[in-house]
């Protein structure tokens, strides 16, 4: 599989110079850094989050870097919006051009607000995302993420993995 059609379009319409970073096969974000050989603390992993208790659910996507997890209870506390994690299932609407699991870390590119933790500002010249297959990641300026991901909110939502609230 090569970068999803959707996201290549999102980042030519934006101006973006990007790089592909093939890889061997990984399943995670933090697998994948791994195998590309980047520290995973730079590679920007996405979380689909939806809404709980609506008949027709809404969905965001949460963005952070591969070595944290979204703290799901800060999360719903800053937004005031009960959210869980969306079903695989969901996942395959939502990003038809994607492998499941291989969500790139720019919901805007597929209509989706789009949290972005806090933790990204100013840590790094660069940053990775996945491609949306599960062997390539896309590398992008600092700046040119900070534009690709101008139309999010910048919270601060995660914790160190492993901590006590998990979700990835």
């Amino acid at each position: 599989m090569t970068i999803a059609n959707t996201l290549s379009d999102f980042l030519i319409d934006c101006d973006i110079d990007y790089h592909v970073f093939p890889h061997d096969y990984s399943e995670s974000a933090e697998g994948s850094a791994r195998a590309a050989h980047i520290d995973p603390a730079r590679v920007a992993k996405a979380v689909v989050l939806a809404t709980i208790g609506r008949k027709h659910r809404k969905y965001r996507v949460a963005v952070l870097p591969a070595t944290r997890d979204v703290d799901l209870e800060r999360l719903n506390e800053l937004t005031d919006e009960p959210m869980e994690i969306a079903k695989e299932y969901e996942l395959t609407v939502l990003f038809p051009d994607c492998a499941v699991g291989a969500v790139p870390a720019l919901g805007s590119a597929y209509g989706l607000p789009t949290f972005v933790d806090e933790s990204f500002k100013a840590r790094w010249d660069e940053i990775y995302f996945e491609a949306g297959d599960h062997e390539e990641l896309i590398r992008v300026s600092s700046d040119q993420f900070r534009r690709l991901t101008a139309d999010a909110q910048w919270i601060a939502f995660s914790q160190f993995a492993g901590s006590k609230l998990r979700a990835h």
